[in-house]
């Protein structure tokens, strides 16, 4: 019978030993609850649907219940004895006793009269024998020809009834058997089925052909275990139930990543892409020490102008300003190797669209910034400014709310990335 698994809901077998997609255990670990008729699994100590549990007694109090009934059907029976005794005793007192007298028996006849007597009836009371034989034959064959019928008739009733039950029970199998997409569900439909109709059965079988081959591709995936493997399947079949998984993967190896470059803009990167990610916590406490170290107010006034001097080379469109601040490569918005070019292009395709008429980036005041010395001797410095985007178009202007954050060393820009916040609009 197909079921749902008590641990993750997917349809599965109840002969399959294991789960497919959880792996929980199938196959003689499943019990099903006599209140709501839920199917759980044994070591669940009351049903999950209801929380209805069988009330245990000890073996102690067992034995009391048992041994006082026995008691009271001992003392009723001998009350209901000793009632049955005087009810006799009142009888035998009230009877008269009358006296023996002889009375008279007729005369026997001899042996040899009866005997004849006896013989000369005999043939009138065989045919009256045969007669009453007859009729009870007869009548013995008609009560079993009745119970015959009648049994013939609620056979007839029962098939009726049960064919009609598994057609319908049929093509309620075949409905989860098409929702489920699960080799084992399948498999079991046809086993289960054999004579169902032929457009259920080539439906299911198609079905099965399908998840057979998507169960190979999906292998062939898992043998690759590499992010473009996992993510070109995950294009070619976005409805997959590894669709979960996948995307366990492909984070593990972005972090994977972050954590060998182990800088603050991969960090910053990571909590951008996955703000609810499985790293978050260890994203933040990395993040939390290389902001530790709070610069003078006069690295801090440096650093800003830095970034101020590539914002400023945006609004005005001159690269020459953004090369005189930056690294020959730096990471830019999340991509790395970055170079002056990359941001001429995203000021191309993304800022100065055709209805822009003019942009103007405006900086905040830093709500953090620090100074690190690095053991080649070089310092680092990371520095946290609000800032406020205006665009103004063909149609009007538009205000968008950013905080930046950048990382220099020895004066030059390392990596730049801001992160949107509330907009408005005027």
């Amino acid at each position: 019978m197909i079921i749902k698994c008590p641990e993750c809901g997917h349809q599965v077998s109840d002969k399959a030993p294991v789960c497919p997609s959880c792996g929980v255990e199938i196959a003689g670990h499943l019990v099903k609850c006599f209140n709501c008729g839920d199917i759980y699994l044994k070591e669940d100590a009351v049903c999950p649907n209801c929380h209805h549990s069988e009330s245990i007694i000890n073996d102690e109090h067992t034995e009391n219940v048992i041994k006082d009934l026995i008691e009271e059907s001992e003392e009723k029976q001998q009350v209901e004895t000793e009632s049955v005794y005087s009810v006799f005793e009142e009888v035998i007192v009230s009877a008269e006793i009358e006296p023996v007298t002889e009375k008279e028996y007729p005369q026997l006849l001899p042996v040899q009269e009866t005997t004849a007597k006896e013989q000369e009836a005999s043939p009138i009371e065989e045919n009256v024998v045969d007669s009453k034989v007859q009729s009870t034959t007869k009548n013995n064959h008609t009560a079993l020809f009745v119970s015959l019928l009648i049994a013939l008739i609620i056979c007839a009733v029962l098939l009726f009834f049960y064919k009609r039950g598994n057609e319908n029970h049929e093509a309620e199998e075949y409905k989860i058997a098409l929702k489920s997409n699960n080799k084992q569900v399948l498999e079991q439909y046809l086993a289960d089925y054999p004579t169902a109709p032929l457009e259920h059965v080539n439906n299911v079988k198609n079905l099965l052909v399908q998840t057979k081959q998507k169960h190979d591709e999906w292998g062939n995936v898992v043998k690759q275990n590499t992010t473009e493997a996992y993510k070109a399947y995950l294009e070619t079949h976005p409805d997959t139930p590894h669709k979960a998984e996948i995307q366990k993967k492909v984070e593990e190896e972005y972090w994977e990543n972050v954590v060998r470059l182990n800088t603050e803009a991969a960090y910053l990167g990571y909590r951008e892409k996955y703000p609810n990610g499985a790293y978050t916590k260890e994203a933040d406490e990395k993040l939390k020490v290389m902001l530790d170290n709070t610069s003078t107010p006069g690295e801090e006034k440096k650093a800003v102008a830095i970034v101020r001097q590539f914002l400023q080379g945006i609004n005005s469109k001159s690269t020459s300003k953004i090369q005189e601040v930056v690294a020959s490569s730096f990471n830019f918005l999340g991509s790395g190797d970055a170079t002056t070019a990359d941001v001429a292009k995203y000021m191309r395709e993304r800022l100065y669209q055709a209805d822009v008429k003019n942009i103007m980036w405006h900086l905040g005041t830093a709500t953090s910034a620090t100074t690190d010395k690095l053991e080649d001797g070089s310092i680092k410095q990371t520095v946290t400014i609000p800032a406020r985007l205006e665009i103004e178009r063909v149609g009007g202007k538009g205000s968008n709310k950013y905080t930046i954050k950048a990382q220099m060393q020895n004066g030059k820009i390392t990596s730049i990335n801001w992160l949107s916040q509330a907009k408005t609009k005027k």
